[in-house]
């Protein structure tokens, strides 16, 4: 007479052989026969499942009769018991003695500002590493003492369970602690409030625990007491699996911010990433744990699938762990300067967030390419299994090329970026003038060129490779590509006329990024070089844009060196001798000066007298200096100049409008003669006002 519970193993049997016969008759429908025989399965194991819950009174039964045959007496037990809480007292106090021991590891929370995450990252370390020899002394104590404490095989395996779950539990707090800091908020990495902090640890610490329970199924069965009979480890699973679902939902508003970068913008993209991830994290579990429960039903209990559950949902749960990491890594390698300039700094930034975009994606290829090996994926023979599976297998390797063509982007863009930052000036913006100053190097002039060239180059290649990969014949498209380009060569002239003319001119150095420049009637600083024309920058705001092929000649105002002449207005009785001698010392004085002295290639000097009018004579001054430094200096001149001629009792001349009345006007017509006199006096002023 059979049993319900063979009666469904035998049905279940017959079920998926008739099922596999059906699908060696027919190759079309192997795969849907699969999935059916697979889901009628895991559905038996379900139900299976829910018949032998009803049994768990019984399996604690049969713990207790395990543990009545060990101890002939409850006192033993009671004793024994007791026992294991004194050992788990005693090894505590023994680690916290050996913690004393070694204060030296303990974290220097003080820190410099240029590298804050990099120190925060070491003085978290230390703290961990302290609290990790801790816990392995706690761990070898109870380990080394259990075995003269207990005879019976029963106590000593359930000590040791209870043990292997305190460390798994207190193992989890420790990793925890080492991103959320909760004794030391001035340590932490990811930007959490105290509460946020505790709460997440907390429910990590909770899920542990529960994802642990594993142990006693373990324990149960090193008993004698097969789990099979009462489905405990279906049920734990379960468990857990609701656990990690909760604890993601109840802390999706820390998750945001544990993903959401707090010193570097963050992007549309980033943001919708953060908003969205805590409903994938949850989609995801579900997968998993459907996943497992359906080879679990169909293969058998396998401790390698297990594994590979239990490595998939950590890799899952620790992205924003994984995230916080290469921020802070990618912080040390590039810290940021407080002297750099604006322009620096944006390449700065720019420069981290390409390397943490190259590193997510070099991690996530290497968690999916180990989990593929973990779960026992052979793409090889999936690829030999019908159509379907074969388009899959396309569609991943045509991503795959263009995560590659990525990678290879990123690679050059941060070289690139390495390479501007060094080139660029680090003078402030104040040493800027209206009419530009000095420009780029040639360097720093061609490499955005170099730049878009690769990224072009590198994103036909990705694509053209992708596409092979789906089928598609590129040879026919680059045939078309090169009808189409020689079409457009002769019907768009003037195009390449302006291309070729621009690559001369790059060639010739005649411009480059940051100069100040005229063409013709057209001037400006140079603020883009693109791929057919040439935009200037006017000094009243006005962005001109010239194509090269109409350049017939350019003026380069920013190049070798620059002359400044400076004109000073004095009075007729002024001794040009002493203003010369004057100048002359003001020259040496500026030679000598920290910051300018450097920028000069000759003194400022007296030129003499340029012109003489009714108002005064008209004094001038030059000197010469490196391009863009001439206005950090003219107006340091015009500063002592003031000053010099005050303490010499040299006065600047100042223009007067005389109006001669004639003799015995009338009182009555002296107001309006002179308002008109006020009048010509502002029209003069004006008149000698320079034109912007």
């Amino acid at each position: 007479m059979l049993s319900d519970t063979q009666a469904r193993v035998l049905l279940r049997e017959e079920l998926n052989n008739n099922q596999l016969k059906e699908a060696n008759e027919s190759s079309n429908i192997t795969v849907l026969t699969v999935i059916n025989a697979s889901l009628g399965n895991t559905l038996f194991a379900f139900e299976d499942a829910l018949s032998k819950i009803v049994n768990i009174d019984k399996a604690v039964d049969d713990l207790t009769a395990v543990f009545i045959q060990d101890f002939k007496q409850p006192q033993q037990l009671f004793y024994s018991s007791l026992q294991v809480i004194i050992l788990l007292c005693v090894a505590f106090v023994i680690e916290i003695i050996f913690q004393k021991l070694f204060k030296q590891y303990k974290a220097n929370t003080k820190y410099n500002d240029h590298s804050l995450k990099a120190s925060r990252l070491l003085s978290l370390g230390k703290i961990t590493f302290n609290r990790l020899v801790g816990i392995a002394v706690f761990y070898a104590t109870c380990r080394l003492a259990l075995p003269y404490l207990f005879t019976q095989n029963s106590m000593l395996l359930t000590a040791g369970a209870f043990l292997d779950y305190i460390i798994i539990a207190r193992l989890t707090y420790i990793g925890c602690a080492f991103f959320f800091a909760p004794t030391h908020p001035d340590l932490r990495l990811f930007n959490l409030n105290d509460t946020l902090a505790r709460n997440l640890l907390n429910r990590l610490v909770l899920v542990s625990l529960l994802s642990a329970l594993g142990v006693f199924i373990e324990l149960f069965e090193d008993l004698g007491i097969p789990q099979e009979l009462y489905k405990l480890g279906f049920w734990t699973n379960i468990i857990s699996y609701l656990a990690m679902i909760i604890t993601v939902y109840l802390s999706r508003e820390g998750i945001k911010k544990m993903l959401l970068h707090h010193d570097i913008k963050n992007s549309k993209q980033r943001s919708l990433f953060a908003n969205i991830w805590p409903a994938l994290v949850i989609t995801c579990i579900v997968l998993v744990w459907f996943t497992l429960e359906i080879v679990m039903a169909n293969v058998g209990f396998d401790d390698d699938i297990v594994y590979a559950a239990t490595f998939t949902m950590l890799a899952i749960l620790a992205v924003p762990f994984f995230d916080i990491v290469l921020i802070t890594i990618v912080d040390s390698r590039n810290p940021i300067n407080i002297d750099q300039s604006n322009v620096q700094h944006e390449l700065n930034l720019s420069l981290k967030v390409s390397i943490l975009r190259i590193s997510r994606i070099v991690t996530f290829m290497s968690i999916v390419f180990i989990l593929s090996l973990l779960w026992g994926i052979d793409y090889l023979s999936i690829s030999s299994q019908g159509l379907i599976a074969t388009t899959i297998i396309r569609v991943i390797e045509a991503a795959t090329f263009l995560l590659f063509g990525l990678i290879c982007w990123e690679i050059v863009n941060i070289y690139i970026q390495r390479k501007l930052a060094q080139e660029l000036p680090d003078g402030n913006e104040d040493t800027m003038d209206s009419e530009g100053g000095q420009g780029l190097s040639r360097t720093a002039t061609l490499l955005p060129l170099i730049k878009n060239t690769m990224a072009f180059f590198i994103f036909v290649l990705a694509v053209f490779s992708a596409l092979s990969t789906l089928g598609v014949n590129t040879t026919a498209l680059l045939a078309s590509a090169g009808v189409l380009g020689l079409a457009i060569g002769f019907g768009a002239q003037t195009l390449v006329k302006d291309i070729v003319s621009g690559v001369f001119f790059l060639i010739d150095d005649a411009f480059r990024m940051g100069e100040y420049v005229v063409i013709g009637s057209t001037k400006g600083t140079v603020e883009k070089i693109a791929l057919r024309s040439l935009r200037l920058r006017h000094h009243l705001g006005a962005l001109h844009t010239v194509p090269y092929g109409e350049i017939p000649s350019l003026t380069n105002h920013s190049r070798d060196w620059i002359i400044m002449k400076l004109p000073f207005l004095v009075p007729h009785h002024t001794d040009i001798n002493k203003v010369k001698k004057l100048f002359k010392v003001l020259g040496k004085e500026l030679l000598a000066h920290p910051e300018l002295g450097k920028d000069f290639i000759e003194p400022f000097k007296s030129q003499g007298v340029q012109s003489v009018d009714e108002v005064g004579m008209l004094i001038r001054g030059k000197f010469t200096c490196k391009p863009g430094c001439q206005f950090m200096i003219r107006k340091q001149v015009y500063l002592r100049v003031q000053e010099i001629f005050a303490e010499n009792n040299i006065e600047f001349a100042k223009r007067k409008v005389e109006v001669q009345l004639p003799e015995g006007i009338h009182p009555a017509l002296i107001a309006p003669l002179s308002a008109a006199a006020g009048s010509a006096a502002t029209i003069v002023e004006r008149a000698d006002e320079p034109d912007l």
